[in-house]
Order: structure tokens, then C-alpha cells, then sequence
């Protein structure tokens, strides 16, 4: 799995979003219901990746090369994000990608420069590329909220109203979620308390906002 399966999921909602928030009036606007549609069928697919990469390894994602989060802004902003385009964006240049190559903490595939997401605690990418969708999503559900509120002021539809509180409501919980995984210890001592192992603990809380209608 790559990093740029999630970051593109963020990417996609958020344009979505924009596009909304760019209407004058959204009661009548048939976008604003496919795109409530595939916000949610989008958010579907991240709970899956979740579901698919957890266990998550332990640890603090501060301690991460912070040139590997400044990589993870551009591949976000990007479909195809090449090294040299990288390179040029982040602090410290191609030394800094050529130290994280060497670290195996990125990938040249083709052009593009990729995140890889593996089960290897010394080497895995996860809590980073988490703790940066964690941040994301944040803003996502924010934008979110503002465009549940649009549509209840246009007087829309109350079944179009039903789905965008559908997407608020998936994104408050992907947020919660994320804000499990990347929490240093939190996370570790609830899913003790709870008497369930961090995998199970993950895929039941994925699948809270993954099975809202």
C-alpha cells in the first residue's frame, strides 16, 4: 500500500467540498447530491485501508523525520509528484529526499515519487502519513460542517439534508479514529482497557462511520 492511496482520498473530498462551498445555491444543485455520494463512497474506502493496515506500529510520529511530512503536503497537493517537484518544495532539497530514500522511507517509482505503507515498525510510514490525515480531516469535516449548514439554510430537499449529516457524522468519526492512532499511549491504554487488541479496537471504531447511512 502507498501513502498516496489516502492522501488522494483527502484530496478528492476536498475538492469536492470547494466545489460546493463555491455555489450560490446548493437546495436545487444536483452536484451536491452526487457529491454527498461519492464523499461517502470515498470514506467507505478509507475505512478499508484502515481496516487493511492495522495493527498500526507504536510510537511517536514526531520522532519522523519532519521532511517526510513536508513530502506528504506535496504528494497530497498532487496527482503525480515527481522528485524534482518534490525536492523543490521542501526544506533541505534533494539532500533531504536522497536522506529519506536512503532510509527507505520513500520510493521512486517511474517519475513518481511514491510513500510506501508497510508492516515494518522500523521502517513504516503509517504514524506519519496518519498523523498528517489527521490534521486534514480536521479541516475536511470543518468544510464539511459548512456545507450541511448551506444546504439546511437553502431549504433543501430533507433527505439531501439526511446526507450531508451522513458526512459530517463519517468525518467526525474518521477524526476520532485517526485521533486514536496517532495518539502517543492513549491509544495503547484504551485498547488495553477496553480488553481488545489494537487491531480490533481499530476495525470496530473504522467501522462506526464506515456502516452510518
Amino acid at each position: 500500500m502507498q501513502a498516496q492511496s489516502l492522501l488522494g482520498s483527502a484530496r478528492l473530498v476536498d475538492r469536492r467540498l470547494d466545489d460546493l462551498l463555491s455555489a450560490t445555491l446548493l437546495a436545487d444543485d444536483p452536484t451536491a447530491w452526487n457529491h454527498a455520494a461519492v464523499v461517502r463512497a470515498t470514506l467507505t474506502d478509507v475505512a478499508e485501508q484502515l481496516r487493511a493496515g492495522a495493527p498500526f506500529p507504536t510510537g511517536d510520529p514526531a520522532a519522523a523525520d519532519e521532511s517526510l511530512f513536508d513530502v506528504l503536503g506535496v504528494v497530497a497537493e498532487c496527482e503525480r509528484a515527481t522528485p524534482e517537484r518534490v525536492a523543490a518544495a521542501i526544506d533541505g532539497g534533494e539532500t533531504a529526499l536522497d536522506r529519506l530514500r536512503a532510509a527507505d522511507r520513500v520510493e521512486v517509482a517511474g517519475s513518481r515519487l511514491v510513500v510506501p505503507l508497510d508492516r515494518d515498525s522500523a521502517g513504516s510510514n503509517w504514524l506519519v502519513v496518519l498523523e498528517y490525515l489527521h490534521e486534514s480531516v480536521a479541516d475536511l469535516a470543518a468544510k464539511a460542517s459548512r456545507v450541511h449548514s448551506r444546504v439546511v439554510v437553502d431549504g433543501a430537499d430533507p433527505a439531501l439534508v439526511d446526507a450531508w449529516d451522513s458526512v459530517t457524522e463519517r468525518l467526525d468519526a474518521l477524526e476520532t479514529v485517526l485521533d486514536e492512532t496517532t495518539a502517543n499511549g492513549r491509544y495503547a491504554e484504551r485498547s488495553v482497557a477496553a480488553g481488545e487488541t489494537p487491531e480490533t479496537f481499530v476495525a470496530w471504531t473504522a467501522d462506526q462511520f464506515r456502516s452510518q447511512q
